[in-house]
């Protein structure tokens, strides 16, 4: 087979072997997925879909008008060859457009001009090559920086999940930035768009076209992603509008080309002014923002790297201090222990159990003697919607007889249950609450395994100087506040901020870290001072802005809240984040998250007093809180806690406008 038959074919195989249509951008955005896993380059295939497209004899008429300064229009007549080299701005060029189709320049004519598409005399403004009656429009002189950089964004636009997997094993640089594959599409996303729309592109139109990259199965770009692109592209916008003079994503040619190289700070992407000023972009889907998030053991280990950062000894942090024997660390080990500990002390629950536990069995399968398990699947969907994908697994451990039941009873004595037998158990209780009352000790001691998992966290933060300075470092770095409000010397930057892709874009700009901290006495002196003075100021506000983080957490509590506090008068406190273990239901391995509350995306847009916050922010805000208690209350049961997480749940209904 030829190489481009091979071509070809891997292209009609995506396009689901339908006829290549060329007009179709699906149709072409597929085409160049298949080249660039070939290794072809953005040039070479830009101008291979540039000439596919092009079905014209070179030498076809192309004729259009063009109107001088005197105001005199007169029709000119050049070839399609000559007409699609010209400036993308230029008559002659739209006019060999339109004899491809999908023009829109009729249209446009029927518009009322505005000063910028009146028409200027090219050539007087410079531009000897331009035609009289072009709108004129500087282009940037080639670079090769800028061009590796803007490359490096259009593959990463496009990357495929798998080629993301293959990514994920390399060692060494690779020169994107950090995050996950798919937040570094997103990135690339909004650099594309703000590209695009600086270019003079309508921003729905280039929605649409991220759309159809993200709703591809194969790439790592989502919908949400595209989402939350399109507002922080236009919101950065409308805040620089046509004072943008170069866009770069941070990469190696991005930052030399603007000379950022060791900027030291959270940026995703910079901007530069055409005053020269460079700009400096953390870049957010939207306002769940996540320091960590995922699967515990991985996730506290990814905190504890961080903490290291900050002096803390890890080992103590996760294993616990050998000179206190009430201190077993914040590891995954800890959970371990409570959760076999609660099967230990509950075994005479499950032998009791044994009829329960068959009766609730018969929901899902019916003894078989032709089997080889003796039982048989009688409702895969109920299955699988109550032990998940993997139910066959766990219905096999609980479909037991007697006899093999009494032997899993022996084991849970002995804390000897393997994880699937007691992800088992806990996921039968949760889904049937027979199950739940019979074995009513080891349920409440699982739930509790998961309190005390947050509740160490907090404590240690608590008791340990170290590990609770290094969490204020966490916090207020996740907020970027010495970067936002320029406390530290940065010659590589000259401004930084943070937009979140939420509708209409927001930023946490320096007014609001100002009046969140209330550091308007000090921030105002800060931009006045110079030299040693500048310093010590800058110190001054760094201090004030961590004494100021506390952390609020109360004994049998599911999760702590980081907080800014007020001490007042009048006392005020805004909640930055929240730090809370969970397991999914009761029992089974729990995840970690650290993560900003919603309240500070909605504070950036409508102010700190979330009274004064529009009904339908505010309402949105509480029903959140009310949904996140309700999925705790149902992984409950309603017994032990459950009673309080009620009561918890009509207060926050009281308070619905």
């Amino acid at each position: 087979m030829s190489y481009f038959k091979k071509i070809v074919e891997k292209w009609s195989h995506k396009i689901s072997k339908a006829e290549p249509d060329l007009k179709n951008k699906n149709h072409v955005f597929h085409l160049e997925n298949v080249l660039l896993d070939e290794g072809w380059t953005w040039d070479v295939i830009n101008e291979l879909t540039r000439l596919l497209e092009v079905d014209i004899d070179p030498d076809t008429p192309v004729k259009y008008k063009i109107k001088y300064r005197d105001g005199e229009t007169i029709q000119k007549t050049t070839t399609y060859a000559n007409a699609i080299k010209r400036p993308k701005d230029s008559e002659a060029y739209k006019a060999a457009v339109a004899l491809r189709g999908g023009d829109k320049s009729k249209e446009d004519d029927k518009k009322e001009p505005t000063q910028k598409d009146k028409p200027v005399d090219a050539q007087l403004a410079g531009d000897r090559d331009a035609e009289p009656g072009d709108v004129v429009k500087k282009e940037k002189k080639p670079n090769p920086l800028r061009k590796k950089d803007h490359d490096t964004v259009d593959r990463e636009l496009r990357l495929t999940k798998v080629k993301a997997k293959e990514r994920a094993k390399e060692k060494g640089k690779k020169g994107v930035g950090a995050g996950t594959a798919e937040s570094r599409a997103g990135e690339a996303a909004t650099h594309h768009a703000l590209r695009q729309i600086q270019d003079g592109r309508d921003i729905e139109e280039v929605k649409a076209e991220l759309m159809e990259i993200a709703k591809d199965k194969g790439t790592v770009l989502t919908t949400a992603w595209v989402e939350g692109a399109i507002e922080c592209a236009r919101y950065i916008k409308e805040k620089y509008g046509e004072d943008i003079d170069e866009i770069v994503w941070d990469t190696p040619s991005g930052r030399e080309l603007i000379n950022t190289e060791g900027h030291g700070t959270s940026s995703d992407m910079f901007i530069k002014l055409k005053d020269g000023r460079r700009v400096g972009i953390s870049l957010k889907k939207d306002g769940k923002v996540f320091i960590v998030n995922g699967g515990y053991d991985k996730s506290i280990k990814e905190m504890s790297e961080i903490l290291k950062e900050k002096g803390v000894d890890v080992d103590k942090f996760l294993n616990g201090d050998p000179d206190n024997p009430d201190d077993p660390g914040v590891g995954i080990e800890s959970y371990r222990a409570d959760r076999r500990k609660a099967f230990m002390e509950g075994a005479g629950e499950l032998i009791r159990a044994f009829p329960v536990f068959n009766a609730a069995m018969g929901d899902y399968i019916e003894y078989d003697p032709k089997s080889p398990n003796f039982n048989k699947i009688i409702d895969h969907a109920k299955a699988e919607k109550d032990f998940g994908p993997n139910y066959e697994d766990y219905l096999e451990i609980l479909g037991r007889d007697e006899d093999g039941w009494n032997q899993m009873v022996q084991k849970a004595k002995e804390g000897k249950l393997t994880g699937d037998e007691m992800k088992a158990i806990s996921k039968l209780a949760k889904s049937n609450s027979n199950v739940r009352e019979y074995m009513s000790t080891i349920y409440g001691n699982m739930r509790q395994a998961e309190i005390d998992l947050t509740g160490r966290i907090l404590k240690k933060a608590q008791d340990d100087s170290e590990v609770r300075e290094a969490l204020k470092e966490v916090a207020v770095e996740g907020i970027h506040v010495d970067a936002i409000l320029g406390l530290d010397e940065n010659e590589q930057l000259d401004e930084f901020i943070t937009v979140y892709g939420e509708e209409g874009g927001a930023e946490l700009s320096p007014a609001t870290v100002v009046k969140m901290f209330g550091l308007e006495d000090l921030y105002k002196k800060l931009k006045n001072a110079k030299g040693d003075e500048k310093k010590k100021l800058a110190e001054q506000i760094k201090k004030q802005v961590r004494s100021m983080i506390k952390f609020d957490f109360k004994d049998g509590a599911r999760n702590g809240v980081v907080k800014i506090k007020h001490e007042g008068p009048p006392e005020q406190e805004y909640p930055l984040f929240t730090i809370k273990a969970r397991t999914k239901p009761i029992g089974t391995s729990p995840a970690l998250e650290m993560g900003q509350t919603t309240y500070m995306v909605n504070a950036l847009k409508f102010g700190l007093d979330s009274d004064e916050w529009p009904n339908t922010q505010y309402n949105n805000f509480i029903k959140g809180q009310i949904k996140e208690l309700k999925e705790v209350l149902e992984d409950t049961g309603g017994v032990g806690d459950g009673k309080d997480i009620s009561k918890q749940i009509k207060e926050l209904e009281s308070k619905l406008r």
